[in-house]
């Protein structure tokens, strides 16, 4: 069952294979049964698959309430109203009625694990690093006259037309622009 359980990521397609993989044996001891796997067989692999996993976990809790003894103190199964029911450790009291099939022990420490382990969740969860702002230079915070202090920037490269008499068949030229910006006061000037 480990091998099957290796190769098959999905429970669903685990079920099938497991429901085929039973008919296929049974075909052998009755060759009439044929067709895809029914309703009540995924039902039964699913419960086969449950069985398996639980008599790895609880082998000694399950044997003991098999047998009506005292179930060994296990952290696990202590908080929770459990009785044995057609092989399988079931779980009782408020999750009775519940809506839910399965009972996974510990399942959100088991789940923060799995995605703490996840690279691509820690990198887009990971905080942020803060960059520090340097000091503003004296120039900027002293009063002044306007353009005493200024910051230049260049933008370019431009084409442009050169004469302005007859633009069509003037010749284009290189052109940069030099923009000045008055610390004080904030003004741009080209």
């Amino acid at each position: 069952m480990d091998v099957l359980a290796q190769r098959h990521s999905c429970w669903y397609k685990l079920k099938w294979r497991t429901a085929v993989w039973v008919m296929l044996w049974r075909q052998k001891q009755h060759p009439a049964a044929t067709g895809f796997p029914k309703a009540t067989e995924l039902e039964d692999a699913e419960r086969r698959w449950i069985r398996y996993v639980q008599k790895q976990a609880f082998q000694m809790e399950i044997q003991a309430m098999v047998k009506g003894k005292p179930v060994p103190s296990n952290p696990k199964l202590k908080s929770l109203c459990h009785f044995i029911q057609h092989e399988l450790i079931m779980v009782g009291s408020r999750l009775r009625n519940s809506e839910r099939k399965f009972w996974i022990l510990r399942g959100k420490a088991q789940l923060k694990k799995i995605i703490c382990s996840c690279k691509t969740f820690r990198i887009h969860t990971s905080a942020t690093l803060v960059q520090l702002m340097a000091d503003l230079p004296k120039a900027r915070v002293t009063p002044g006259r306007p353009f005493t202090y200024v910051g230049i920037d260049y933008a370019g490269l431009f084409q442009i037309r050169d004469s302005c008499i007859n633009r069509r068949k003037a010749p284009m030229v290189k052109a940069y622009a030099t923009i000045f910006i008055c610390f004080s006061t904030n003004i741009l000037k080209s």
